[in-house]
């Protein structure tokens, strides 16, 4: 899913970096109590384990802005 929000925003709206906006800790929170407000609970946290183990998984390969808005990213 982040990549579903980050890759559009790279390719049209020329982000730099296809890691923005959706790989946020942010990101995963809304989308996760908007989940939850619509859908069961199971959904949500099917929802966050997914985002959350895309996230890890980014991280291992290189950086992810995790803490914005708390923190501004630049791209190395």
């Amino acid at each position: 899913l982040p990549d579903c929000v980050d890759k559009p925003l790279h390719w049209f709206f020329h982000v730099k970096a296809t890691r923005s906006y959706g790989h946020t800790l942010l990101f995963m929170f809304a989308t996760s109590a908007i989940v939850r407000a619509v859908f069961p609970e199971e959904f949500m946290l099917l929802l966050f384990l997914g985002i959350l183990s895309h996230l890890l998984a980014d991280l291992w390969f290189g950086f992810v802005p995790l803490f914005w808005p708390l923190q501004s990213f630049r791209y190395p």
